[in-house]
């Protein structure tokens, strides 16, 4: 999250794009990511740092490489490393994103696929891909007490992570009746 000093607080949503469109989107992942493994560097070392990719750097060519060199230069163990990727990212060059996914795992990465059925990416494809994790949207988590056809679509996404051994996480739960419910 970015705090402005007279626009107050700025979503990733607005800036990201932003930097993608104007190709600073590398330097200000570099500039975040040594800066996150630097305070991660300091929590109990049960603890992971997830860490979001824009599309335009998780399909670019050695990304998967040079995060791992970034992770090597702050002494941050890989394994306590998550990447988040969302399933729109991933449809922007699904081979060069798999490639990346690819590295990472391989360095002993995790990767959690993030905002899942937000994007249009295949179930079919899902299977293939080194995840560890999917993570529900908060749309749908909003919305899990009072339609019960999101309630049928979470129960889906939950069997279907574990019928593909995938950890499961859903996000922005902010009432008790959503956790009873998801539960």
């Amino acid at each position: 999250r970015w705090h402005h000093s007279t626009l107050g607080p700025i979503s990733p949503a607005v800036f990201v794009p932003i930097a993608e469109q104007i190709g600073v989107i590398e330097q200000m992942t570099d500039v975040l990511l040594r800066k996150a493994c630097t305070i991660a560097a300091r929590w109990p070392s049960h603890l992971m740092l997830g860490f979001n990719l824009s599309a335009d750097q998780l399909v670019k060519p050695n990304a998967g490489l040079k995060l791992i060199a970034t992770l090597a230069e702050c002494n941050f163990p890989p394994r306590r490393f998550e990447a988040e990727v969302t399933e729109t990212a991933i449809m922007k060059d699904v081979q060069a994103a798999r490639l990346t996914i690819e590295n990472l795992k391989a360095a002993g990465c995790r990767v959690s696929l993030d905002d899942f059925g937000t994007g249009y990416y295949s179930l079919s494809q899902i299977k293939d891909l080194p995840l560890d994790k999917i993570k529900i949207d908060k749309s749908f988590v909003d919305h899990i007490c009072s339609d019960a056809k999101i309630g049928n679509i979470v129960r889906s996404i939950i069997n279907m992570c574990g019928h593909l051994e995938l950890g499961c996480v859903a996000e922005g739960i902010e009432e008790r009746d959503q956790l009873k419910r998801l539960k």
